[in-house]
């Protein structure tokens, strides 16, 4: 959910009640595996940055976005 405060869009995430969590882990394709990930926030000079790494997966390169 994207608001407007002020000027600034400020992104809003919710709760999922458990039956959207059930209905959505029964969504999952046969045969696929989930992704590991690891999450770094920092603050650079007044800037707040995400950073997720994703591990190595079946001899393809860790992944990092920014």
């Amino acid at each position: 959910m994207t608001l407007n405060k002020k000027g600034q869009k400020v992104v809003k995430k919710r709760n999922i009640a458990a039956a959207e969590y059930i209905n959505y882990m029964s969504q999952i394709k046969k045969g696929t595996t989930t992704l590991k990930t690891k999450r770094v926030c920092i603050i650079d000079e007044g800037v707040y940055i995400i950073i997720n790494y994703y591990p190595e997966k079946d001899g393809s390169p860790m992944l990092g976005i920014i």
